[in-house]
Formats: structure tokens, sequence, C-alpha cells
């Protein structure tokens, strides 16, 4: 589209690049299915939400560190449905077993 540009409007183009910026911008894009201008829009929307929820997101989180012999619940992940326990829906276990640490990997493995 650029070399379309240059070679069509010759000595005036630097006048007109950002119309062809403004045009290419609100193509639609196949790939991503919707225009560049859609799609920056989108981008700066959700990084403000980011940035607004960030503040937020650590206050009830704790580190914990295990240590050999420590007893621990295993929590279990319903959406993988890795394990079936017998109940379904809101009476499921979302924690599983007591067991004891028997090695130590890293802080929190």
């Amino acid at each position: 589209m650029f070399c379309c540009c240059v070679m069509e409007f010759e000595g005036s183009w630097k006048k007109l690049l950002p119309l062809v910026e403004f045009a290419y911008n609100k193509n639609y894009h196949s790939n991503i299915k919707m225009a560049s201008s859609e799609d920056l829009v989108i981008k700066d929307y959700l990084k403000a939400t980011s940035n607004k929820k960030k503040p937020y997101a650590g206050l009830r989180r704790k580190d914990i560190e295990f240590q050999i012999g420590d007893k621990v619940f295993s929590k279990v992940s319903h959406w993988k449905k890795s394990m079936q326990l017998g109940r379904k829906g809101k009476l499921s276990p979302r924690l599983i077993g007591l067991y004891e640490v028997l090695e130590r990997i890293g802080p929190m493995a």
C-alpha cells in the first residue's frame, strides 16, 4: 500500500502518509479477524483493566514455605477433570488427602 502511494503521488506522498496509515488501520485483517485500530483499542482496554486490578491481586495471598514433615492438602482441579471422586457439582471435594511432605524441591514444591 505504501509503495503504491509513493508511486501514485510522487512528490506529495509525505502529506498523504497519515491518510494512508488511517486507511490501513481501518482495513479488516483476516489474521486477527478485525481492524488494527480495533485491536489496539482492545489491547489498551485490557492493559488498563489489568493495571487497575494489580494492587488488589496480592492482598490475600500468603507466601507459604513447606518444610519436610509438614502435613498438606492437595487442591483438586475441577476444570481438567483429572480425578473423578464420586461426587459432582457443589458437593465435590475441593481439597484431598492429608499428605506428608517427603522432599523439598523449591520454596513451593
